[in-house]
């Protein structure tokens, strides 16, 4: 089975560096405006195989690409969207970010859609609780995790818990 997955989030939360952790290898002068941010991956989630297609769309790709983006929503299996803990406005943007790829589905979820609270390390750079994080996916129906992508916490698990949602909601 094969699962198709948007990252969303806006520029700087960490969702490239996040994918790539996934992926694997990790590329630490990775540019995610130069190079391309989507890759598949073989997984076995509760003892049933799957192939994780990951798209990860930076903010300036979602503008310029709204099309495609709209494409991969509207097909794909389900989407995450990534903020940083350290950025205030990025954790303000979730909502719209949401908004805008229910817009794009014409209402057809609710799909599995975790919020992402991304680089969960910077503790002394924290503008987000983990309770606001919490709070927030409880008001969207979403699951919520915090993660670093730097430090591989919860990365696996992320995409793992995503793979459980969908396949409870299919």
């Amino acid at each position: 089975m094969r699962h198709d997955l948007v990252v969303l989030g806006d520029d700087g939360v960490g969702k490239t560096e996040l994918v790539n952790q996934f992926l694997g290898p990790y590329v630490e002068d990775f540019d995610p405006i130069l190079e391309d941010t989507s890759g598949q991956k073989y997984v076995v989630v509760d003892g049933q195989p799957c192939v994780m297609h990951l798209i990860d769309f930076t903010g300036n790709n979602l503008k310029e690409y709204m099309a495609l983006c709209e494409m991969y929503i509207r097909t794909g299996d389900g989407f995450v969207i990534v903020y940083s803990v350290t950025n205030r406005s990025s954790f303000e943007q979730v909502l719209e970010h949401y908004m805008q790829a229910m817009r794009m589905d014409n209402l057809k979820w609710p799909r599995a859609a975790p919020a992402i609270g991304n680089k969960s390390e910077e503790t002394a750079l924290r503008e987000v609780s983990f309770e606001e994080g919490q709070t927030l996916a409880w008001e969207l129906g979403c699951q919520f995790i915090e993660t670093s992508a730097r430090d591989l916490v919860n990365v696996k698990e992320t995409f793992r818990d995503l793979v459980r949602a969908i396949r409870q909601t299919s």
